[in-house]
């Protein structure tokens, strides 16, 4: 697939209105604290572009400037967020969208053993 055929695609999935099963609200799929210092929602949102993220990585969220991880993931930003993914999903950055438009758990998440 050639990259314009990716950015029409993320486009028209931008444009969707989905039902989200947005995992990070539950904290079914933990916060991660990215390279640049700022926890995202997930591992799929650490990206280079933070693309739908903007709000979340102000400079008084990244990781130097709070006492506790608790006070970035109770910000007002963290509220927003979340109220965005749980009651205007149409809103919701892209990413979310690509990944948490299924309640079916991937292929690879629950109880497995790790053969070695």
């Amino acid at each position: 697939m050639t990259d314009n055929n990716w950015i029409d695609r993320d486009n028209e999935i931008a444009k969707l209105e989905v039902k989200l099963y947005p995992r990070c609200v539950k904290f079914e799929k933990e916060p991660t604290l990215s390279a640049t210092g700022y926890i995202v929602p997930c591992c799929w949102a650490d990206s280079s572009t933070f693309e739908g993220l903007e709000s979340l990585m102000k400079p008084h969220l990244h990781i130097d400037n709070v006492d506790s991880v608790e006070d970035i993931i109770l910000s007002e930003e963290w509220d927003e967020f979340f109220d965005v993914l749980t009651n205007k999903p149409k809103e919701a950055p892209l990413i979310c969208k690509k990944y948490c438009c299924t309640d079916k758990s991937f292929k690879n998440r629950g109880d497995y053993e790790i053969k070695r």
